[in-house]
């Protein structure tokens, strides 16, 4: 059976689970492998500090000073060449107030002929607000917005995202409507803008008007993007 044989119905379902497939193998193909690669380089350079702050000689050295001063230039070495490759990853991401890119994906959106019908920014976190709130219960003497934050994958990318973590980015909230296809190309589009911008998010949704006769069914989607 082809497309054009196929209901209304039919098409989109079909269309809404080829939608999801294709969104989550751009997740764990491009942004979830960047990411995953960031952590374990802040993890790596945390580990790297803690021991040369260890590292305390002694009054009498039990080891030959040569060797020691070795010691601290090879972790020197590995602290500079992991920060090197997190400055290689940073570079991917767009600056944090960049309007070039928000232009950038409107003209995306002309060019798939979607319509925009909502665009702003994402400023209500409260996965992340739950998880202060429980810290600070917990542990009064620790403040409960600490700017370094590394939350666990269970938090969900909303939250690990989120302003006071370690992740920190922005996050773009888009409604869009148009057809399975004008939708598929826009988030296509995406993967080949100047930086690093992924569909953390997805909802679709058929519009409440049925499309005329041999024309494809219009839909909504609700995207949460991080930019």
């Amino acid at each position: 059976m082809n497309l054009a044989q196929m209901t209304h119905k039919q098409q989109l379902i079909a269309g809404i689970v080829i939608t999801l497939l294709i969104l989550a193998i751009y997740g764990f193909t491009r942004f979830i492998p960047e990411i995953t690669t960031i952590e374990s380089l802040h993890k790596a350079t945390e580990k790297t500090q803690n021991k040369i702050f260890k590292n305390r000689m002694s009054d009498e050295p039990t080891e030959n000073l040569d060797e020691l001063l070795a010691k601290i230039q090879d972790q020197e070495k590995a602290m500079s060449l992991i920060k090197e490759s997190a400055e290689e990853l940073e570079a991917r991401l767009a600056a944090f107030d960049s309007q070039e890119l928000r232009v950038r994906i409107s003209q995306l959106a002309n060019k798939a002929r979607v319509r925009i019908k909502t665009n702003q920014a994402v400023t209500s976190f409260p996965q992340m607000n739950q998880f202060k709130s429980s810290k600070k219960k917990k542990n009064t003497k620790k403040a409960s917005s600490n700017s370094n934050l590394l939350l666990p994958a269970s938090r969900g990318w909303l939250a690990r995202l989120s302003p006071g973590t370690v992740l920190h980015r922005p996050l773009q909230r888009l409604e869009l409507e148009g057809t399975y296809q004008q939708i598929q190309e826009f988030i296509h589009g995406l993967d080949g803008l100047p930086w690093q911008v992924t569909v953390i998010q997805m909802q679709l949704q058929k519009m409440p008007a049925a499309a005329p006769v041999g024309l494809p069914q219009s839909l909504k989607a609700n995207l949460v993007l991080a930019l």
